[in-house]
C-alpha cells in the first residue's frame, strides 16, 4: 500500500478509501469529462493529464457516485504543484493529499474555507482571462520566432530557478520539445510565452517573462500575441493568468483582446517560490 498523507491509496489507484479520496488513471473518461465541465480551471490540468502522465497524480472524491471535487498533483523540478477544484465543501479531505511542501492552486472561495489549513501566509490573486478566436488583437507577432533545441541555454534564464535534476537546460529543451515556446531576441532571447493546447475548446498561454531591463519596448505584447496565434491556430479560445495586481500586464492582455473570466488564488505552502 501506498501512503500519502493521512490517505493510504492502493499500488495502482483506482478504488475507493475509507475516506472517499481515490486515485484515478489519467486516462479516465469520467475524471476527463469531469475537468471539461470547468476548462477556465482545469485546462492545465488536462494538459499535465494528457502530456505530462509520468510527473501528474489525479485523486477524486465522490458522492452518490459522481464525482463532485479534486485534487491534481503535478511534480516540476523546482517544486509540487497542487490544483484543488470542485464544490467547496466536497474538498476538504483532499487536503490530506497535499504533499507537504507545495505550490497550491485554488479559487477564491474554496481558498476561503481551506486556506487557513494549508499552513500559509503566502497567497496571491490571479486574474484569468481569455480570448476567443477572431477575437484577438494581435501585436507585432511575427516579431517573435518559435524556440528551438539550440535556444535551449538562453531559455533556462527564465522562470523558477532550481537545483537539478534535472538541470534547468535539460527542462528547458524539454519543454521546447513538448510545448511550442516563443521568443523575442534584442541581442539575446529577452522575451518568452509558451502556448499549450489540451483541447480544441481551450489553450493555454504559461511562462510568460520578459527581462526586467528590457520592458515597456513591446517584446512582451509581440511574444503573447506570438502565443495566441499559435494556440487560436488550434483551439478556439486562449486562456492565460496574471497577478491580480499587475496592472501594467493586465493592460496589455486587455488590448490584444483578453478579458477578465476568473480568478485564481496562489498559494506557496513552504516552496519559497511566488507567482
Amino acid at each position: 500500500m501506498n501512503s500519502i498523507g493521512d490517505v493510504r491509496l492502493p499500488p495502482n489507484g483506482g478504488r475507493r478509501t475509507a475516506t472517499g479520496v481515490e486515485r484515478v488513471k489519467d486516462d479516465d473518461p469520467e475524471a476527463l469529462a469531469y475537468l471539461e465541465s470547468n476548462l477556465v480551471h482545469n485546462a492545465l490540468e488536462i494538459w499535465s493529464m494528457k502530456r505530462e502522465s509520468e510527473r501528474h497524480e489525479l485523486y477524486v472524491r465522490r458522492r452518490n457516485g459522481a464525482i463532485v471535487a479534486h485534487l491534481g498533483i503535478y511534480r516540476a523540478p523546482e517544486a509540487d504543484y497542487a490544483s484543488i477544484g470542485g464544490q467547496d465543501e466536497e474538498i476538504i479531505e483532499l487536503l490530506a493529499v497535499i504533499p507537504e511542501k507545495a505550490v497550491v492552486l485554488l479559487t477564491p472561495s474554496a481558498f476561503g474555507l481551506v486556506g487557513g489549513r494549508l499552513g500559509s501566509e503566502k497567497a496571491y490573486m490571479s486574474d484569468l482571462m481569455v480570448v476567443e478566436r477572431g477575437r484577438e488583437r494581435l501585436v507585432n507577432p511575427d516579431r517573435a520566432v518559435r524556440l528551438s533545441e539550440k535556444d535551449s541555454k538562453e531559455y533556462a534564464g527564465f522562470g523558477p530557478k532550481f537545483v537539478g535534476p534535472p538541470t534547468a537546460e535539460e527542462l528547458a529543451r524539454e519543454r521546447i520539445s513538448k510545448e511550442a515556446v516563443y521568443g523575442v531576441f534584442d541581442g539575446r532571447l529577452v522575451s518568452v510565452a509558451s502556448a499549450v493546447v489540451p483541447l480544441p475548446e481551450m489553450a493555454v498561454i504559461t511562462g510568460v517573462e520578459t527581462k526586467k531591463e528590457f520592458r515597456r519596448r513591446g517584446y512582451g505584447s509581440a511574444v503573447v500575441s506570438a502565443a495566441a496565434r499559435e494556440a487560436l491556430g488550434r483551439a478556439r479560445s486562449c486562456l492565460l493568468g496574471v497577478a491580480s495586481d499587475n496592472e501594467e500586464a493586465k493592460g496589455i492582455y486587455r488590448r490584444l483582446g483578453f478579458r477578465k473570466v476568473g480568478e485564481e488564488v496562489w498559494v506557496d505552502v513552504g516552496t519559497g517560490l511566488s507567482p
